[in-house]
C-alpha cells in the first residue's frame, strides 16, 4: 500500500456535497457575481417615430448621442396598446401569444371588457406565453412592472416580483405623478435589489386621440416627455445606477390623424343588403379594426356583402387575411375581421367615434411606426441603426439580463451589434461574428454595408430580402398602404439591392449599419466608393451630408421646425384620458372627474421563487426643469362601452 493517507467515508461524502453545490446547476445560466448590470424598460404610449422632429428634445438627442437609436422601430399588428406592449415582453407575433385586442371578449357569453378591467383578467393575458418578468424570475432575478400593461396578472400561478396597477381614475397626464414614479422605480434597483423593471407611462397616446397627432397639445406633451427622459437619466445617476443600468425608451405604436368629416366614412350600417340580425358577435366601434362572428349558415352570405362593399374598406375570412401581419391564426380571432384605410375609422350600428388620432392601422405605414433608444454600460455610444420590428426588443433584453429566452418570433442576431463586444460580464464576442469599421476608414468616406456574399444566401442584400435564417424580410414592402419611408438619410441615392450609405452621429470607431442585415452568415463586408462631399466632422459630426429633423406627416408644406417662441401658446386644459384604450362611446360619454389617489397606488408583491431550470430554447444648458404644475388634473372616468356586460371574469 501507498504511504498516502486515505480519505475516510464521511470526507469522502463532505468532499462530493462541497463539489455539488459549487457546480452550476444543470442548465442554469453562468453569471459572474456583481458583473451583473441591470434592464429598465420605459414606454411612452403612442408615441410616433417622428414626433420629436417638429419639437425641441434635447433629452431625447441627448440619450441618441450617449447610445443607440433606431431610425424607427416598427410594431406588430394590431397596432394597439396592450398587444404591441405583450409582443415587446414575449418577443411574440400576436397570433403566437393571444393577446389579441385592447378589450377582453368572449364569443359565446358575449362579455366585453374594456381596456381598463381587461388589464386585471388573467385568463386574457395568461395564455401560453410566458412574458420576461417570470423568465427572469425562474433564473434567479427579481423583476417588477410599474403600470406596465400584463405585469399585474399572475403566469402560470406565478406574480411579478414588485408590481403597480393604475387605478380607474387615473390622471396619466400628471408630471408630478411621473417623477414620483420614477422616484419609486429607483427604490426598486437600489432598496429591493431589482434586476428588471418595465415602467409605462400612458401619454402621448392621450393626448394625441383627444387633440389629433398634429395638434399642439400633442407637441407640448411630447415636450413634457422629454423633460422627463432628463429626468429619468438624472435619477440614474444620482441614484448610482449610470454604471450598472441599461436604459431602453420604446413605444408601442404610432398615431395618425382621423378624417372625420370625409364623404366616404366606413358605416357598416350603411351598406346595401348588410344587416346585423346575420351577426352572431360584432367587435366594432374600436378605431380601423373589427371582428364578427355571423350566425350559423350566414358566414358566406355576409362575407360576400362586405367584401368589396367600401373601397376603404379591407374584409377578410380569417384563413385569407395577409399572412404578413401575423395576427389572424390565433384561436381568439373570429372567422371575419376586417380593417379600414389609414385616417379611417370603422363605424358599427351607430357613429360614435370621435377621436382626432387614431391607431391600429397597418403596421407597414408610417404613421404607425415607434421609436427606440438605449443607453447604458452595454450599449454603443452615437449609433443610429435602420429600422426593425419590436419583436427583436426580447431577445436584446434577455441578452442583457443573462437569462435564456422562451421561444420567440425574435432574433438576437438583429439588435446584438448595438451591443458593447465585451466588458458587462455577459456579453461576449464569440457568439457571432463582428462588424468593425475604423475611424480611419470612415474619415476616408468609406462605410461598411452588408454585402451578398457565398455561404448560401438567396436573393440580394437589401432592405427587402429574405433572411437566410427563414425570417420575415424587413424593409420596403409593396403592398404599403400609406405613405412610403422617407429617403435615405443625408439625400444619398439608394444603391440597388443594397442599403443605402447612412448618415448618423458617429462617435470614433462607430458605424451605422443596418441592424437587420447584418451578421448574417454568407455575408461579407464591402466598402462603397468614396462619395464626393462625404465626410465626418469631429465632435458629433455625420458620415455624410447631415439630416435635419423631418417634419411628421401632416404638416404644412414649407412650414418646418418652430422655434419655441413661433409656438402657439398652450390650451391650458389637462385632458388626460386615454379614449383609445375603450370605445368611442366611452370617451364620449364619460364625465371628467378628479384622480382618486386612494384607489391609484395599488402595489402586489409576488414572491421571489428561487433559481429554476432553464428556459424552453437555449438561443445562441438643464432642461430638465419642471414647469409650473397643470391647474386642471381632471381625468375621464373609464366606463363599460355601449352594450357591454360587466362581470366578474
Amino acid at each position: 500500500m501507498s504511504g498516502e493517507p486515505i480519505m475516510g467515508g464521511p470526507a469522502v461524502l463532505l468532499a462530493v456535497a462541497l463539489a455539488t453545490l459549487l457546480v452550476p446547476a444543470s442548465g442554469a445560466p453562468i453569471r459572474r457575481q456583481g458583473s451583473r448590470n441591470k434592464l429598465l424598460l420605459v414606454t411612452f404610449d403612442g408615441f410616433r417615430w417622428n414626433y420629436d422632429q417638429d419639437v425641441h428634445t434635447p433629452n431625447l438627442d441627448a440619450m441618441a448621442l450617449d447610445g443607440v437609436k433606431a431610425r424607427y422601430m416598427t410594431p406588430a399588428f394590431v397596432t394597439l396598446t396592450s398587444p404591441c406592449h405583450f409582443t415587446l415582453v414575449t418577443g411574440k407575433y400576436i397570433e403566437h401569444h393571444g393577446v389579441v385586442h385592447n378589450m377582453f371578449y368572449n364569443t359565446s357569453s358575449k362579455v366585453k371588457l374594456p381596456y381598463h378591467a381587461t388589464l386585471g383578467v388573467q385568463r386574457w393575458w395568461d395564455n401560453g406565453s410566458l412574458p420576461i418578468w417570470i423568465t427572469a424570475q425562474r433564473q434567479g432575478l427579481k423583476t417588477g412592472s410599474f403600470l406596465y400593461p400584463g405585469g399585474n396578472v399572475t403566469y402560470q400561478g406565478e406574480a411579478v416580483t414588485l408590481s403597480r396597477k393604475e387605478g380607474i381614475l387615473h390622471n396619466y397626464k400628471d408630471e408630478m405623478e411621473w417623477r414620483a414614479n420614477i422616484d419609486t422605480v429607483m427604490t426598486w434597483f437600489t432598496d429591493e435589489g431589482l434586476d428588471l423593471v418595465t415602467l409605462y407611462f400612458g401619454e402621448p397616446d392621450s393626448t394625441g386621440h383627444k387633440y389629433g397627432p398634429e395638434s399642439q397639445q400633442r407637441k407640448d406633451m411630447v415636450r413634457q416627455v422629454d423633460r422627463t427622459v432628463g429626468y429619468l437619466r438624472e435619477s440614474i445617476r444620482k441614484s448610482s445606477l449610470e454604471g450598472s443600468l441599461n436604459l431602453i425608451i420604446v413605444s408601442d405604436h404610432g398615431m395618425s390623424t382621423v378624417n372625420k368629416n370625409a364623404s366616404d366614412l366606413v358605416e357598416l350600417h350603411k351598406i346595401a343588403n348588410f344587416t346585423f340580425k346575420d351577426i352572431e358577435f360584432e367587435l366594432l366601434d374600436y378605431g380601423p379594426n373589427g371582428m364578427l362572428l355571423p350566425k350559423e349558415g350566414k358566414l358566406e352570405k355576409v362575407y360576400e356583402v362586405l367584401k368589396d362593399a367600401h373601397p376603404r374598406l379591407h374584409v377578410y375570412k380569417k384563413e385569407l387575411f395577409p399572412k404578413s401581419f401575423h395576427y389572424a391564426s390565433h384561436p381568439r380571432v373570429t372567422p371575419l375581421l376586417m380593417y379600414s384605410d389609414l385616417g379611417y375609422v370603422i363605424h358599427g350600428r351607430l357613429n360614435v367615434q370621435f377621436n382626432n388620432g387614431e391607431h391600429g392601422f397597418d403596421n407597414n405605414i408610417m404613421d404607425m411606426k415607434t421609436i427606440f433608444r438605449a443607453v447604458g454600460p452595454s450599449f454603443k455610444r452615437g449609433l443610429e441603426v435602420e429600422p426593425f420590428e419590436s419583436i427583436h426588443v426580447y431577445e436584446l433584453m434577455c441578452r442583457l439580463l443573462g437569462i435564456v429566452p422562451e421561444a420567440n418570433d425574435g432574433l438576437l442576431s438583429t439588435l446584438l451589434p448595438t451591443l458593447q463586444e465585451a466588458g458587462d460580464g455577459v456579453l461576449s464576442t464569440s457568439s457571432a461574428p463582428r462588424l468593425t469599421t475604423t475611424s480611419s476608414e470612415l474619415s476616408h468616406g468609406g462605410a461598411t454595408i452588408c454585402g451578398h456574399g457565398g455561404g448560401g444566401v438567396s436573393g440580394a442584400c437589401s432592405g427587402s430580402c429574405r433572411r437566410p435564417d427563414g425570417g420575415r424580410a424587413i424593409g420596403p414592402n409593396p403592398q404599403m398602404l400609406g405613405p412610403q419611408p422617407p429617403p435615405p438619410m443625408g439625400g444619398e441615392e439608394a444603391l440597388p439591392g443594397a442599403p443605402s450609405p447612412k448618415s448618423t452621429c458617429l462617435q470614433p470607431g462607430a458605424i451605422s449599419i443596418r441592424a437587420d442585415q447584418v451578421l448574417h452568415p454568407g455575408h461579407q463586408e464591402v466598402r462603397l466608393p468614396e462619395t464626393k462631399g462625404d465626410q465626418v466632422q469631429k465632435c458629433g459630426g455625420r458620415l455624410g451630408p447631415p439630416r435635419p429633423k423631418q417634419r411628421p406627416s401632416g404638416t404644412e408644406a414649407g412650414s418646418g421646425r418652430l422655434a419655441a417662441s413661433q409656438l402657439p401658446p398652450a390650451s391650458g386644459q389637462n385632458n388626460g384620458f386615454l379614449p383609445g384604450k375603450r370605445s368611442s362611446e366611452e370617451a364620449r360619454l364619460t364625465p371628467e372627474t378628479k384622480r382618486d389617489s386612494t384607489v391609484d397606488r395599488q402595489v402586489r408583491r409576488g414572491k421571489a421563487p428561487p433559481s429554476s431550470p432553464r428556459g424552453t430554447r437555449p438561443r445562441s444648458p438643464d432642461p430638465r426643469a419642471l414647469p409650473a404644475a397643470p391647474t386642471h388634473p381632471d381625468q375621464a372616468r373609464r366606463t363599460p362601452a355601449r352594450g357591454a356586460k360587466l362581470v366578474p371574469p
